[in-house]
C-alpha cells in the first residue's frame, strides 16, 4: 500500500479514536460531576441535620444566642418568626469574604436550601435556611457555618475521588480499549485489502478474456490503461476519477465476449451489417457489467469510447464535451496503442506517423486538450513500456494503479 495513503488512513483513523475518546471522557466527566455532586448533597444534608439538631432542642430565644455566640464555626445566625420577622440577627468576623456573599442569597423564602461556598482549599463555608422549632413554635433559620477540618477533607475527597476516577477512565480507554480497536482496524484493512486484490485479480481475468477471444494478448489492455493514466495524471484529474479510468480502460472492450466468432475473428472486411454487430459491443459490454457495484464507474468509458468530438463516432453520436472526459482520455490512449503496435492487419506505424495522426484528428476524432497533454508526454510514456514483456507489463501496472485503488501489491 502507498506509504503516503496508509499513514493518511492511520492518522485519520487516530484522530477519529481521540474524538470519541474525548466525547466519551466529557460524558464521563458529566456523569461523574453529577455523581459527585449528588454524593457532596447528600454529605452537606447530613451535615445540616447533624447542625440542625444543635438548634432544635428545648431551648428558648435566650440560649440560642448564647449557643451561637459561643460557637466559632457559626459566622452568620438569622432566626425569624412565622410572620418573617427577624427574632436573632448575628453577624460575625464582619470582614470576612462570606458576608459579602450572604448578600446575594435570598432570605424571603422559607424552603429549605443550601450553598456551598468554597473560598479556597482551607477555608469552606456552608449556607443554609430551614424550618426550625423552639419550644413548639416555629421559626426559619438562615445560618452561615464554617465546616471544620474534617469536613472539608471529605468535600475535598469527594472532589479527588472523581478526578481520579475521570482520569482512570481515561487512561483504561488508552491502555486497554485502543489496541483492541487498533486490531480490529487492521483486521479490517486487511480483510479490505484481500476484497481489493480480489477485484483487481478479477478485473485481469476479465480483460485477458477479453484479449483471448479478440486474437490479441492482454498486454494491449495494461498498454492502454497505462498510457490513460498518464495522461490524466497531466491532466490533474482527481484520484477518484483516475480509478475509473483505470478500471473502465483495463475492461473497455468486454463487450466483445456477446460478440460471435464468426464476425469478431473475421480476418477478411467486415460488411456494413458485420460492421453494425461490432459496434454493439459498447452496449453489449455495459449489459454485462450493469450490476457489479464496483464496476458500475466504467461505465462511461465501455460505452463511449469510440464516439468522437465532431459528433461522428457511435453509440450515440455525442458531440465534444458531451462525452464524458474518461472517455475522451481513452480514446487518444487507445488508437495511439492501435497505431503503434502490431496487428493482424499491419505493422506497427513509426512513433512519429502515429502521433501525427493523433495530432491531425485532434479536434475532429479527439479533444485537443486531450492531444496536447499526451503530445508533451507520448514519447517518454511510449518508451517507458514499449518492450516490456506481459509479465512487466502486469508488474507495471500494479504499481501505478497503486496510489488510487489503495492496495498491497507484494510479490509482485
Amino acid at each position: 500500500m502507498d506509504k503516503n495513503i496508509k499513514d493518511n488512513t492511520l492518522f485519520q483513523f487516530i484522530i477519529k479514536l481521540f474524538i470519541i475518546t474525548v466525547l466519551s471522557s466529557i460524558l464521563w466527566i458529566v456523569i461523574i460531576y453529577f455523581y459527585n455532586e449528588h454524593k457532596i448533597a447528600l454529605n452537606t444534608k447530613n451535615i445540616i441535620l447533624q447542625k440542625k439538631e444543635i438548634f432544635s432542642k428545648k431551648f428558648d430565644i435566650n440560649d440560642l444566642k448564647n449557643i451561637v455566640n459561643k460557637r466559632d464555626d457559626i459566622i452568620v445566625f438569622r432566626l425569624y418568626d412565622n410572620s418573617f420577622k427577624p427574632v436573632i440577627n448575628i453577624k460575625k468576623n464582619t470582614n470576612n469574604p462570606i458576608n459579602e456573599i450572604l448578600n446575594y442569597i435570598d432570605n424571603s423564602s422559607h424552603a429549605t436550601q443550601y450553598k456551598m461556598i468554597p473560598i479556597n482549599k482551607k477555608d469552606i463555608y456552608l449556607y443554609f435556611k430551614t424550618k426550625l422549632t423552639v419550644k413548639k413554635k416555629p421559626y426559619y433559620l438562615n445560618i452561615v457555618l464554617k465546616l471544620d477540618n474534617k469536613e472539608t477533607s471529605m468535600i475535598y475527597n469527594n472532589i479527588q475521588e472523581s478526578i481520579i476516577i475521570v482520569l482512570t477512565t481515561i487512561f483504561m480507554v488508552f491502555i486497554f480499549v485502543f489496541p483492541t480497536i487498533y486490531s480490529q482496524y487492521k483486521s479490517l484493512l486487511k480483510n479490505k485489502n484481500k476484497l481489493l486484490q480480489s477485484h483487481i485479480s478479477t478485473l485481469i481475468s476479465l480483460g485477458n478474456a477479453i484479449a483471448k477471444r479478440d486474437s490479441d494478448t492482454g498486454d494491449h489492455n495494461y498498454r492502454v490503461t497505462y498510457y490513460s493514466i498518464k495522461i490524466a495524471q497531466k491532466l490533474n484529474l482527481s484520484n477518484k476519477q483516475i480509478k475509473s479510468l483505470a478500471k473502465g480502460a483495463f475492461l473497455h472492450d468486454i463487450g466483445k465476449i456477446a460478440i460471435s466468432d464468426n464476425i469478431l475473428l473475421k480476418p477478411s472486411k467486415l460488411s456494413d451489417k458485420e460492421f453494425e454487430i461490432i459496434k454493439t459491443h459498447t452496449i453489449k459490454g455495459v449489459e454485462i457489467i450493469q450490476n457489479n457495484h464496483w464496476l458500475a464507474d466504467t461505465k462511461d468509458i465501455i460505452l463511449y469510447h469510440h464516439e468522437k468530438v465532431d459528433s461522428s463516432g457511435y453509440p450515440d453520436g455525442l458531440k465534444g464535451d458531451d462525452i464524458p472526459y474518461n472517455a475522451r482520455i481513452f480514446a487518444v490512449a487507445d488508437v495511439f496503442d492501435a497505431l503503434t503496435s502490431k496487428r493482424p492487419y499491419k505493422k506497427p506505424y513509426s512513433l512519429e506517423k502515429s502521433m501525427k495522426i493523433i495530432k491531425d484528428e485532434a479536434g475532429t476524432h479527439f479533444d485537443v486538450n486531450v492531444v496536447n497533454a499526451f503530445e508533451d508526454i507520448y514519447e517518454k510514456i511510449y518508451y517507458d513500456i514499449s518492450n516490456l514483456s506481459s509479465k512487466e507489463l502486469e508488474k507495471i501496472f500494479y504499481k501505478i494503479i497503486k496510489p488510487y485503488f489503495d492496495i498491497e501489491t507484494e510479490g509482485r
